[in-house]
Order: C-alpha cells, then sequence, then structure tokens
C-alpha cells in the first residue's frame, strides 16, 4: 500500500514539473524594484528547485539511495578555496554568503571539517565561528593532522534573507615554545570540501527570483561556474547576447572564483555551484526544454519574450534561468535589461565581501576611515605576535606611488610586561611599508600615534595593509610550564585607529593590467564601445570571452559597452580586446610576447644560465664587476637599480613566456593611443583550462605589468614589467593636480629631477655672475 501511494505521490509531482509555467519577461530599467524582491511581471517559479549535486561515479543519480539524495540536494559549501588556513596564534578570516529567503527560514545544520598542527596545545587553543555576529561553534582544537569533523545546529534567527556574514578565528598557542619564531608553526586547516551548511527543507537551495542568482554558491574548491546551453552559440549573431548575459551574470551572482562553458544540448543535473542557463528562441526552447502548447499560448501574447527560472519537464526538481524570444536581436534587448537589473550602482565600494566578508572603500581623494569602518574592531591580545589586516581600495588613475605617504593614526596599548626590542610592523600588499621599534619599558598607551606608510607599494584596485606586533617579555625567555596558556593581555588594537589617505595625482598610464583586472580600465571609462575580436566562434573561445569579459565587468561593478569587430577588424584608434587562442588572433594582437616553442624538457641552456656562465669567466676587476657591485649596493642600500637611473626608457620589447605557461593576458598601446588588451594562450586547450586558472581570485589580484602569465608547473601568476609606460589622461585638469602629477612623475625620474636642478643651479650662478659684473660697472667710477 506504502509502494503504490509513493508511486502515485511520484506521477503527480512529474506532472507538475511538466505543467509549471515560464515567467513571462517584463523588467524595464525604470523599475524600482528592490534586491530580494522578483521583478514585476517574472513570479517566482512554483516548481521546486533543487540543489546541485554530484554524482557517485558509476551510479546513476536515480539509483543513489533517497537518504543520500537528499543531504547531498541541501548542501551549501562555503569557502571560496580549496582549503582555509588559519595560520598564528590569532588569526581571523570572515567571509559573505547570499541566501535565500527559502535558505534562511529552514532548519540549518553547519558542517565543519579541520585539522592542525601537532604542537597546537588544546587546551589553551580554540576557534570560534560566527554567524552575523552569533557565535555558532566554540570548540578545543585538538584535532592534530587527522581530520577532525564537527556537525553543529546552527541556532533560529542566526540566518537571515541576503548577506550573511561567517567568521572563521584561530586563538592558538604551541605545546612547549614561547619564542617568535614558534608562532609560525601554529596553524588550523578547514576543508572546503567538508564545511557547507545543510537545510532540513531539501528544497531550501532553489531558485525562484533572478535576484537568487546572487545565492548560487560555490563547489567543494570553491568555484562557481555557469553553463550556457544555446543551438546558436556559434552563430555571429547570438554573440553580442550571450556575452552581455555573461556580463550581468557575473555582475549579479557576484562570485570569486566565476567561470563558463557553453554547449548546445541540456546538461545532467548540475553539479554544486553550477547555474544552467539557457538562451535560445522561442522556437528551440520547445525542443531543449519541452514547452507545452499552454506556455506556447501565453509566451505568444508576450511577443514570445521570456526570462526567468523554469522547472524541467521529466527531471523533477531541476530548473534552469532561461532567456527565450523570437531571434537573437530579441534576446539581446532581454539581455540589455537583465544586466540593468543586475547592476547595484555602487561605485564607491569594491566587492569583496564574498572572501573577506566587508566590501572595500575606494579612496580616490584625501580622507581618513577608522579601523571600525574597514571591518576592524576592538582585540585584545595575550600572546606574542599579533597580526590583522584590513582593505583599501586605488582608483585606476592612481598615480602617487613614487612620492606619496599615508598615514596609521594608531590607537593601542601594550602592557608593561612588553620589553625593548618589540617591535610593531606594517606592510603593503606583503612588502615591508615600515617598522616602530618599542625602546621603553613600562608599557604604553597610544593615542593617534602617527605611522606613516609609503604608497610606493600600492596599486589599483584593493590593496592589502597588514599590521603586525611583536611582543616579548621577560616570561618568554624563561618559558615556565604553562606559560604559553596565560590570558592576561600584553597588546590592545582599538577600532578607533585611522588610516589617513593624503591628496593624490590622478593620471591614467598604460599598459597597467593591474587597473584593467580590478577595476575594468579603461573599459568602463571609455566613452565609445570596446572593439572584441574573437579567434574564433567555437566553445571554447566563448567560454574564455565569456569568463574574461565577466571578471572585468564584475571588477568595474557596471557592463562594458562591447562591440564585435568586423573581420578583418578595424578599429581607427578605439580600445579592444583580443580573446582567442594564439594561431587564431591578427598579429598586433601579440606584438608583446614571443611563445616559447621549445617543451619543458628541451636540454639548452636558458639565456640566464648562459650570461651566469660568461660572468663566471670575467676577471672581477673589468668595467662590468664594477657596475655590478655599484647596481647590488643601489639595491640593498636604496631599493634601487640601474635601471631606473636612466635617462629615458628603452624601447619595449617581446617577452618570452615561461615554458610552463598556459593563458596569459597582455597591455599595450598603439601608435592612435588606443590601449589594445589579449587574452590568449598557445592553443584551444590551455586556453579552455587556463581561462578557469587565471580567473580564480588568488591568481586574477595578482595581475599587473604589461603581460601577466599563468604557470601551469607553479601554479602561479608571472608579471613582465613594462619598461615604457604611456601617460594618457588626466582628471581632473586642476593646478593641484598638475602639481602632484609633476611631484610623482619627478620623484620617479629623479635623475632628470637632479639633473633639472643642477642645470637650475649653473643658471643661477651665471646670472648671478652677469648681474654682478653689470652691478661692478654701474659704480666702478665713482670708487676712489
Amino acid at each position: 500500500m506504502k509502494t503504490a501511494f509513493a508511486l502515485i505521490l511520484m506521477l503527480l509531482a512529474s506532472a507538475g514539473s511538466a505543467l509549471a509555467q515560464m515567467a513571462p519577461f517584463d523588467m524595464s530599467p525604470e523599475s524600482n524594484t528592490m534586491p530580494g524582491a522578483p521583478i514585476p511581471g517574472l513570479p517566482a517559479t512554483k516548481a521546486p528547485v533543487p540543489v546541485p549535486t554530484t554524482p557517485i561515479p558509476g551510479i546513476p543519480l536515480s539509483n543513489r539511495p533517497a537518504q543520500q539524495q537528499s543531504e547531498s540536494l541541501s548542501r551549501r559549501y562555503l569557502l571560496t578555496t580549496p582549503a582555509l588556513k588559519l595560520q598564528g596564534e590569532l588569526a581571523r578570516q570572515a567571509m559573505s554568503i547570499y541566501l535565500t529567503p527559502e535558505q534562511a527560514s529552514a532548519d540549518a545544520t553547519l558542517v565543519l571539517s579541520y585539522s592542525n598542527a601537532l604542537v597546537v596545545a588544546p587546551e589553551a587553543s580554540n576557534l570560534l565561528i560566527t554567524i552575523n555576529d552569533t557565535p555558532v561553534l566554540n570548540l578545543p582544537i585538538r584535532g592534530g593532522q587527522s581530520a577532525q569533523q564537527n556537525t553543529i545546529s546552527v541556532p533560529r534567527g542566526a540566518l537571515v534573507p541576503g548577506l550573511n556574514r561567517i567568521s572563521f578565528a584561530a586563538e592558538q598557542r604551541h605545546r612547549t615554545d614561547c619564542t617568535i619564531q614558534s608562532t609560525y608553526e601554529l596553524w588550523t586547516q578547514l576543508d572546503a570540501a567538508k564545511t557547507y551548511l545543510t537545510f532540513a527543507d531539501p528544497n531550501a537551495n532553489g531558485m525562484k527570483r533572478l535576484d537568487d542568482v546572487r545565492a548560487l554558491g560555490v563547489d567543494e574548491k570553491g568555484r562557481s561556474h555557469f553553463t550556457i546551453v544555446s543551438p546558436d552559440f556559434e552563430q555571429p549573431s547570438a554573440t553580442p547576447a550571450l556575452l552581455q548575459l555573461a556580463q550581468g551574470l557575473s555582475l549579479l551572482s557576484g562570485v570569486a572564483n566565476g567561470s563558463f562553458s557553453f554547449t548546445k544540448t541540456m546538461p545532467a543535473r548540475p553539479a554544486p555551484g553550477e547555474l544552467v542557463v539557457v538562451a535560445a528562441t522561442t522556437s528551440q526552447m520547445a525542443g531543449l526544454i519541452g514547452i507545452n502548447n499552454a506556455v506556447n499560448a501565453d509566451t505568444r501574447k508576450l511577443n514570445g519574450t521570456m526570462a526567468g527560472f523554469m522547472a524541467l519537464p521529466g527531471r523533477p526538481g531541476v530548473s534552469v534561468l532561461a532567456f527565450s524570444g523570437p531571434d537573437w536581436r530579441d534576446i539581446k534587448a532581454i539581455a540589455d535589461n537583465f544586466v540593468q537589473f543586475a547592476q547595484d550602482g555602487e561605485r564607491r565600494m569594491l566587492k569583496t565581501s564574498a572572501w573577506r566578508g566587508v566590501d572595500t572603500p575606494i579612496l580616490d581623494k584625501a580622507g581618513a576611515l577608522s579601523f571600525a569602518a574597514l571591518g576592524l574592531p576592538d582585540q585584545e591580545f595575550s600572546g606574542r605576535r599579533f597580526f590583522t589586516d584590513f582593505t583599501v581600495g586605488m582608483p585606476a588613475d592612481f598615480y602617487a606611488n613614487h612620492y606619496g605617504t599615508a598615514t596609521i593614526l594608531l590607537d593601542a596599548a601594550y602592557s608593561s610586561k612588553v620589553l625593548p626590542g618589540s617591535q610593531i610592523v606594517v606592510s603593503v600588499n606583503g612588502h615591508l611599508a615600515t617598522t616602530v621599534p618599542i625602546t621603553s619599558k613600562g608599557g604604553a598607551v597610544l593615542r593617534h600615534y602617527p605611522i606613516r606608510v609609503t604608497l610606493r607599494h600600492f596599486h589599483p584596485g584593493v590593496n592589502v595593509i597588514g599590521l603586525e606586533a611583536v611582543m616579548m617579555t621577560q616570561e618568554d625567555s624563561v618559558c615556565a610550564p604553562g606559560e604559553t596558556a596565560d590570558k592576561t593581555a600584553r597588546f590592545a588594537l582599538f577600532g578607533s585607529s585611522q588610516f589617513v589617505m593624503p591628496p593624490i595625482a590622478h593620471l591614467t598610464q598604460a599598459p597597467d593590467l593591474a587597473a584593467t583586472a580590478a577595476l575594468g580600465f579603461p573599459f568602463a571609462a571609455a566613452k565609445t564601445p570596446t572593439m572584441v575580436v574573437l579567434g574564433r566562434n567555437d566553445d571554447v573561445t566563448l567560454a574564455a570571452a565569456a569568463t574574461v569579459l565577466g571578471k572585468f565587468a564584475a571588477s568595474a561593478r557596471q557592463t562594458l559597452a562591447l562591440e564585435m569587430a568586423s573581420s578583418p577588424p578595424r578599429f581607427a584608434g578605439r580600445n579592444a580586446i583580443f580573446i582567442g587562442a594564439a594561431p587564431d588572433l591578427p598579429p598586433q594582437a601579440l606584438a608583446n610576447v614571443q611563445l616559447n616553442t621549445k617543451g619543458a624538457g628541451d636540454g639548452d641552456l636558458s639565456t640566464d644560465v648562459k650570461l651566469k656562465s660568461w660572468r663566471d669567466k670575467i676577471d672581477s676587476g673589468t668595467v662590468m664587476e664594477f657596475f655590478s657591485s655599484v647596481d647590488t649596493w643601489m639595491k640593498e642600500t636604496f631599493d634601487l637599480n640601474l635601471a631606473t637611473v636612466s635617462l629615458w626608457p628603452s624601447a619595449e620589447s617581446a617577452y618570452t613566456l615561461p615554458q610552463a605557461s598556459s593563458a596569459f593576458l597582455s597591455q599595450s598601446v598603439d601608435a592612435d593611443g588606443a590601449i589594445l588588451t589579449t587574452f590568449s594562450a598557445p592553443d584551444l586547450a590551455l586556453l579552455q583550462t587556463g581561462a578557469i586558472d587565471i580567473a580564480d581570485l588568488r591568481n586574477w589580484t595578482a595581475i599587473s605589468g604589461r603581460v601577466s602569465v599563468y604557470d601551469a608547473r607553479k601554479q602561479e601568476i608571472v608579471v613582465n614589467e613594462p619598461s615604457n609606460v604611456s601617460l594618457l589622461s588626466m582628471q581632473p585638469l586642476s593646478i593641484s593636480n598638475m602639481r602632484l602629477v609633476a611631484a610623482n612623475w619627478l620623484s620617479g625620474n629623479f635623475v632628470i629631477y637632479a639633473g633639472g636642478l643642477v642645470l637650475c643651479a649653473i643658471l643661477l650662478g651665471l646670472a648671478t655672475n652677469a648681474l654682478m659684473a653689470l652691478l661692478g660697472r654701474g659704480h666702478g667710477p665713482d670708487r676712489h
């Protein structure tokens, strides 16, 4: 009887899914729809939508145990990296995830898996997890290098619709060692594949509204993926609409590690962190999804345009995001409206909450921000090495790295136990900026203590400023048993501390891939559409284009105005983006690089090895040895090299890509002043994998210079800096900005500055001599 009843319910569910209607499209830019609410004319799809899941290899998903399917369908991974390592005595990492109203209202469970260093003392170390400042988990760190699995019920009301801030904090102490060096041995690592939220309602992860795209989430490696199903993706008429949709999806989702792929047929059940998007004409949509006659009749009344989530007939619990119209011009119009909805209009903040918990403010003029506003509250610390960081953003036309100096007004305190020799260290993007030694005993309370921070290592986009306090005491030198567990505070940092930014010069320059990757420069501010040149219209090239252009749009926080180039392309001084495998691109797209045709196993010595062997043969008393010693001395003393003292920059030469390189980004300025940006790879296979790798947040934030290459062997970005930079436009065109621009340019070209001073001194001496001669002749006869 129970079996028959279950079969009847399954048949009814299948019938309900087959009859689920598509939401009609009505998304005008004038609508005042608030985030989180359905767009007028886009009612929520009634059919349940599943959470993506990965089937067990060799076992069809439909044959897996029902309980296992339910658990997998309700899983929401949290981490944006394969592993999150909390290192040091005090380590915090926050992130924000977007939840739908259905997810926020469902009963939730947090599953956590972690391992830690053997030297971590469990009696003095603990792991704290909070959700929206509500403590969810606080347990001793006692796992060792074997993974520890924990399951915790999330308190009702801790999760809210929209953004939820999740914080992981580890306080760790060494078992036996009290030295500063021992603090580097402390770590706790979270496994992304085994750290997630589950919901009691298996349909809670379903998407019903366009705003629910923000709740896409990630897979077990921290990546997100969009699979676009379009039978016409190879047709040039479909390309503008598809790339426009890619920009809108990247903007709306706000994912950290997003990528795209294209296919002509519907895929199987989507994986975690994957969203299936169907873009097809009305006639094709019926074949792809199986829309019944009643639905077609309704859509004909709306001129056949559709946009929204819909259930798939015959696939209970599976839905897709569909965009459809009579032809591709109509679909392009739908895509244009969709990207208007995806933009939130925020231009003063960089979107970093997905991996830092808070967004990053852009400081494009003089001002001050408190540490509390930057995400750093009051903190007390009882260990030996305190570390925290915050982020500030620089604009695309930032031009103050040679002369500028910011100031940290530090509000802090250290106890009387802290010995002289302790210090406070400030770093910028991993580079040492300044060190403040503690030279007196007795403790102190610092109130707006000024710490000057050079802007040399700042760049356009997000800049990470680290603050480290090394606190040494007499008790640490003795290191009595139990000393590492002492909770007496030694150092305190207050949120009233401030980061003060001085007036900065504004001048755009190119090539500058850091500004391109971080802020979408120069495409975001271009007055004319940027030309896009694709090597070919196949699935691999189009996927790479969607991935890269989506990253550019997300970095710019707006849709980029694009225009597909004709064949052969004509630019007429307009900015252009080239995307494709190297053999498919025109010569001007590859002017910056030289492909390495030798394999990694070739036995020829590299140029560096040959030069080194010849240097060894040269007598140490030669002129070259003298210049080499001068160069070394300047590097060690002033952090300069002989290349910086040239009177004018050398001509650019093609950069030879490393042997293990896959995809690369390059940028150049042509004779007309247009900026040409290229994303390419030696072949299509490397283009496909390289686009996914270079789009990862860790690699994307490392892009800078004129050429940035992803080294697949080292799994890192290799940067080639330009030797000749073009100065483009100065905004605003004011006396104060021109003065700051001149100060930065002269500081960067100090040889010319010094030569100018010498020349002025000579001219002043000559003028003085001439004046004295004239004065002497005028009074000569009166002297007796």
